[in-house]
C-alpha cells in the first residue's frame, strides 16, 4: 500500500486504469504554439523559473481532469517536478495527491511494466 503522499512501483501498478485515476507526467511541458502545434520543454529547463500563474496552472489541469480526480499520482525522472506539480494540485483543491517514489525511470526498468502514451 502507499502512504497518502508517496506511492510505490507496486501499487501504481496494481490500481493502473482504476476509475477516477489521473496519471500526471510532469516531467514535460508542452506549450501551444500561435502556428499551430506544440513546443516540448523539459521540466528540469524551466524548474528554476518558478510556476506559471496559478489560474493558468489551474485550467492546464482542469484540463487533464486532475483536480476533480479521486487520486492524482504525479511523476517525473526523480521526483523534482512531480512533488511541485502535486503541492500545486493541492493547491487547487485536489484532496488526494500523491508521488510515484520511482519515477519514469524505475517504471521503464521493469521489463513486466508497459508505458504507453497518451492518445492526443
Amino acid at each position: 500500500m502507499a502512504s497518502s503522499s508517496l506511492v510505490e512501483t507496486e501499487w501504481l501498478a496494481a490500481n493502473l486504469g482504476e476509475p477516477g485515476l489521473r496519471i500526471v507526467d510532469t516531467t514535460v511541458h508542452l506549450r501551444p504554439l500561435p502556428t499551430g502545434g506544440v513546443e516540448m520543454e523539459s521540466g528540469r529547463a524551466s524548474f528554476g523559473q518558478g510556476h506559471r500563474p496559478l489560474e493558468q496552472l489551474r485550467s492546464m489541469f482542469d484540463g487533464i481532469g486532475a483536480t476533480k480526480a479521486d487520486k492524482v499520482i504525479a511523476y517525473c525522472e526523480d521526483g523534482v517536478n512531480a512533488t511541485s506539480d502535486a503541492f500545486v494540485l493541492g493547491l487547487l483543491g485536489a484532496s488526494n495527491v500523491a508521488v510515484y517514489d520511482g519515477g519514469l525511470e524505475q517504471w521503464s526498468a521493469d521489463p513486466k511494466l508497459r508505458l504507453v502514451a497518451a492518445a492526443e
